[in-house]
């Protein structure tokens, strides 16, 4: 992707503190499972509205989704979901998930930034089909008064979707977490691949550092792919969370409707991606 746009690194906490409009989806539980039962997902249709209601753990309403947008990019979008960062580019809104890891409660709002745009491109408005986005975050933590205290943002924690445009979430589906040995947070929100209302069910899986980065290549959040659940139209196949020995990430099983075996992926630190599996 082109250059990154300015903002505070996860490296520097920053006391600033943020209660905006609406509150955050519910916290996952401790224990290292998976959770079905995870939160519904917010989308940028309804995040202006308001996002899900906030768990006991918290009393403080959870950062704005304009808050989210702001700490990314270091622009006032002057409360829009969308808008212009530079060169061309546009930052969109894309979900906000409240979790617990080591103990804390943590808020994390999603963002995706398109390509920059030079010359012709830019004037005529030219769509890249092959073009993908960037995905970046703001993360927030609970403080002892339940308010909600900036942690950092990253620019840059993967790329995905198409012609210049991310994957939607899907609100009708409920994102599910999975807490490692190691205390980092798998989550996988399902969304719709692809453009338009013909996108095919999918799962956006990341993944969550609560600890000490060490090294400049280690971010707080990192994507690790696009996971398949069905074809365009089709309903989407149900998500298995599996623990695996000597991973710490766990496998994610896919069972399609009239499949005799799920397909299952598997963790590929070579690539830092999921990759299906031969069963």
């Amino acid at each position: 992707m082109p250059g990154r746009i300015r903002l505070s690194l996860l490296a520097t906490t920053t006391a600033l503190v943020l209660a905006g409009c609406g509150a955050g989806s519910e916290s996952a539980p401790p224990a290292s499972a998976p959770t079905p039962d995870a939160p519904a997902a917010t989308s940028p249709a309804s995040a202006a509205a308001a996002e899900q209601a906030a768990p006991q753990a918290a009393t403080a309403a959870a950062p704005s989704a304009q808050s989210v947008l702001t700490a990314i990019s270091d622009i006032d979008g002057g409360g829009a979901l969308s808008y212009d960062v530079e060169n061309g580019s546009k930052i969109h809104y894309w979900h906000g998930q409240q979790f617990e890891a080591g103990g804390k409660q943590y808020y994390t709002g999603f963002a995706w930034i398109t390509p920059h745009k030079y010359g012709a491109d830019r004037e005529t408005g030219r769509i890249d089909p092959a073009a993908k986005v960037t995905l970046a975050h703001a993360t927030f933590v609970a403080d002892g008064d339940r308010a909600w205290t900036l942690q950092g943002s990253e620019p840059f924690i993967g790329e995905f979707g198409q012609a210049e445009q991310g994957n939607a979430i899907d609100t009708s589906r409920k994102p599910q977490t999975f807490t490692t040995a190691s205390g980092r947070v798998l989550l996988a929100l399902p969304s719709r691949a692809g453009t338009g209302d013909a996108g095919a069910p999918a799962y956006e899986v990341l993944v969550f550092n609560p600890h000490e980065l060490q090294g400049t290549e280690e971010r707080k959040w990192t994507f690790l792919g696009t996971v398949a659940a069905g074809t365009a139209g089709a309903t989407a196949a149900p998500l298995e969370l599996v623990a695996v020995d000597g991973s710490d990430l766990p496998a994610l099983r896919v069972k399609t409707a009239g499949g005799d075996k799920a397909t299952e992926y598997r963790y590929d630190p070579g690539h830092n991606t999921y990759r299906p599996i031969s069963r």
